[in-house]
């Protein structure tokens, strides 16, 4: 037997706990039947009331010794009420302990000729008497005894001047003016759904504010945002901090990325560990005195041949290059004393040429090499570079040095001024995780860092490991640059991908456990692993399918 319940908490004095109808669905002829548990032995009242709220039927009874009850209603005598279609709305309550007020209610829509019951019945959840002083913001949330979708929310019945309510949350708020003080508002609070409508009814007293009342405290400060806490989501606590140390001092577009996106903090901060000691510049020399004779004039800020007297000729230039861009109090001392000069021309170097202006689409927040990767291993991206920036490499574009003519490294070869990728390179090292760095934003994700290690430390350590990334990259780079494009312009499909690698990433972690070039043990874990993701990807669901398939079959 099909059948729909309510059972609603009620105070401690309610009496009904529960009622419920014997089908879903009536025509003219049937009988519908409401049974139910009470703990009382009070009469047990049901009203039926019409779309326009006028009672048109009632019907008592009481419970049997065991608390259970049954009322009937013919359907017939809804189906020819007068009122036509629309909800009937049924109360079932004890006449003395419980009420109408608290009573349990059961949704009937009439759409002739039929009755159907509502298997959610909308109703609000009271709401307590609110206080507020003059010039307060009041604000609460009007809810649901049970959740239902497409509900929209309204005030009714004389609210104050002021009040509002967002339509689909339900959140009211209101600050009364000094005029509306003091008082008492008493109004309706509507929810509907299109074919179930319900209101409860809200009281608010204004309370006049007088000199004597302590003003509210002020609410606490914003936390400030922590640069330290950000970059962490960067770092894998496995690594030596001097990792993230070594390649800020020795890689400029990871430098670069850095100092763009924390600028608030030193690299040295970031990874928690101290800074070096920097040894404060020496002293500018005094002047010499000259004879009185002669005409005031200023010391010379720099030597014979151009070079400012602080420089020592015994140290590499570059060292105080390296102070004035590292060391901010460096920097202002120098700025301080020699306003006319640059560094580079203080130390005797040629001054860099001036920055080129990134384009457009590059997002200073990722590292410029994940464009030239893109570029140099999708021909779509590459193709489309080409087009809307026929006057810039890819190199000027994200701003990189360009690779010089005739060095590319290995794996690679110069293909119209630009190194690009060989055939070959894809089982050595440094190849693009295109997935996995579209999934989780960026190369330097820790889940990306961790696939490049498995295969650069691991699996290229070994023949075996070699000949398998040979034959994998032949099939992932025919497909991986044209998944990569739909993550990145469709942030669900790449939630989804992302959840979906997530486990697989996990199940690599097994592979850290082998000896670097050790063919026996990254052979028998390398098999491990392919076994495990074929239980997890392609053998627990055909078992789930098999199941729910025979389930169903017995059902029928």
């Amino acid at each position: 037997m099909l059948s729909f319940s309510v059972i609603l908490v009620q105070n401690a004095y309610a009496d009904v706990s529960s009622v419920e109808t014997d089908d879903d669905s009536y025509q003219a002829g049937n009988d519908i039947i409401f049974s139910g548990t009470a703990s009382g032995g009070d009469l047990i009242v049901l009203e039926i009331y019409s779309p326009v709220d006028n009672k048109i039927i009632v019907k008592t009874n009481t419970a049997n010794d065991s608390g259970s009850f049954e009322l009937s209603v013919r359907a017939t005598d809804i189906l020819i009420h007068p009122n036509g279609e629309g909800i009937y709305t049924v109360y079932v309550y004890e006449l003395n302990s419980q009420g109408k007020e608290n009573a349990l209610v059961i949704k009937l829509n009439r759409e002739d000729p039929n009755i159907t019951v509502l298997e959610d019945a909308l109703k609000l959840n009271s709401i307590s008497k609110k206080t507020v002083d003059e010039k307060t913001l009041v604000s609460f949330t009007a809810t649901l005894v049970k959740s239902i979708s497409n509900v929209t929310f309204e005030l009714a019945n004389n609210p104050p001047t002021g009040a509002t309510i967002e339509s689909t949350t339900g959140k009211f708020s209101w600050t009364p003016t000094e005029s509306q003080g003091p008082g008492t508002y008493t109004f309706d609070i509507v929810a509907s759904d299109g074919l179930q409508q319900d209101k409860t009814t809200v009281t608010i007293e204004v309370r006049e504010v007088t000199e004597q009342q302590t003003p509210p405290p002020p609410p606490p400060p914003e936390p400030e945002p922590d640069p330290i806490a950000d970059f962490q989501q960067y770092v894998d606590s496995t690594k030596n901090p001097q990792y993230y140390v070594d390649r800020y001092n020795n890689e400029p577009s990871y430098k670069d990325w850095f100092d763009q996106n924390f600028p608030g903090i030193t690299i040295y901060q970031a990874v928690g560990i101290s800074e070096p000691k920097s040894t404060p510049p020496p002293p500018e020399p005094e002047p010499e005195p000259k004879p009185k004779s002669e005409p005031k004039s200023e010391p010379s800020p720099t030597k014979d041949n151009g070079i400012a007297k602080f420089v020592d000729p015994k140290k590499d230039p570059q060292y105080y290059v390296d102070r004035y861009n590292n060391e901010p109090s460096y920097k202002a001392w120098f700025e301080t004393n020699y306003p006319d000069m640059t560094i580079y021309e203080a130390v005797g170097l040629p001054n860099p040429p001036p920055e080129k202006e990134l384009a457009k689409f590059v997002d200073p927040k990722k590292d410029p090499q994940y464009y030239v990767d893109r570029y140099n291993n999708e021909p779509s991206y590459k193709a489309w570079f080409e087009t809307n920036y026929p006057d810039m490499t890819i190199y000027e574009a994200v701003g990189l040095p360009a690779p010089q003519s005739g060095l590319c490294g290995t794996g690679t070869k110069l293909v119209d001024g630009v190194c690009k990728v060989t055939l070959e390179t894809k089982t050595t090292k440094g190849g693009g995780c295109l997935i996995a760095t579209a999934a989780y934003g960026t190369e330097m994700a820790h889940q990306v860092q961790f696939l490049r290690e498995v295969r650069d430390n691991t699996l290229l350590s070994t023949e075996s490991g070699t000949s398998f990334m040979t034959g994998f990259n032949d099939i992932y780079y025919s497909f991986s640059p044209t998944i990569a494009d739909w993550e990145r312009e469709n942030p669900a499909f790449r939630e989804a991908v992302k959840a979906f690698i997530t486990p697989m990433v996990s199940t690599l972690s097994i592979m850290t456990l082998a000896d670097q070039g050790s063919e026996e043990q990254v052979l028998f874990l390398g098999i491990s692993v392919i076994a495990l993701n074929l239980g997890m990807y392609i053998a627990a669901p055909a078992v789930v399918a098999i199941k729910v398939r025979k389930h169903l079959k017995l059902r029928k």
